[in-house]
């Protein structure tokens, strides 16, 4: 068992080490999840406002999406330069290297997470604002309780999270 620990650590420690070298993957998973969730907040407004709710739903689609982005794009880069078969060959149990690639992307994804969940909202909100205002003609109307299309994703991103 420490063995398959030691080749999980291992790969893990080779595929942090070459996302830190490029920030490849990182920039272009987080890229991609937040045009996604943009795009979802532009095609989910109803009447001038955001529709309830649907901000978690908006969250995870867009770190499944980038996850499919990032899982393809890293066995890409291990077939392009021959380190899947490197590593296919290497004297390790597979799991093993399945469990370190498996959590080499989860690490990923997790950083994608954080920021999407908590980078900045405000140019978010004004964009939003705008294109509402453009399609509809008048302001963004409040849903009644007094809170901005901020307040409002960010409790719903942190019920979702939770």
């Amino acid at each position: 068992m420490n063995a398959f620990f030691r080749v999980v650590w291992i790969v893990v420690r080779k595929d942090v080490t070459v996302e830190v070298r490029s920030l490849e993957l990182l920039l272009t998973t987080v890229f991609f999840a937040v045009t996604v969730v943009l795009m979802f907040s532009f095609g989910l407004v109803v009447r001038g406002s955001a529709i309830q709710d649907v901000a978690p739903a908006i969250l995870w689609i867009a770190v499944a999406f980038s996850g499919t982005l990032a899982l393809g794009r890293t066995f890409e880069r291990e077939r392009q330069n021959d380190t899947l078969r490197a590593l296919l060959l290497a004297p390790a149990d597979r799991p093993a290297l399945y469990v370190g690639k498996l959590v080499g992307i989860l690490l990923l994804l997790m950083l994608v997470e954080i920021v999407l969940a908590t980078h900045d909202l405000d140019i978010a909100d004004q964009l939003l604002t705008k294109a509402v205002f453009l399609i509809d003609g008048r302001p963004v109307a409040d849903s009644g309780s007094g809170r901005s299309l901020r307040e409002r994703y960010e409790t719903a991103v942190r019920s979702a999270l939770v």
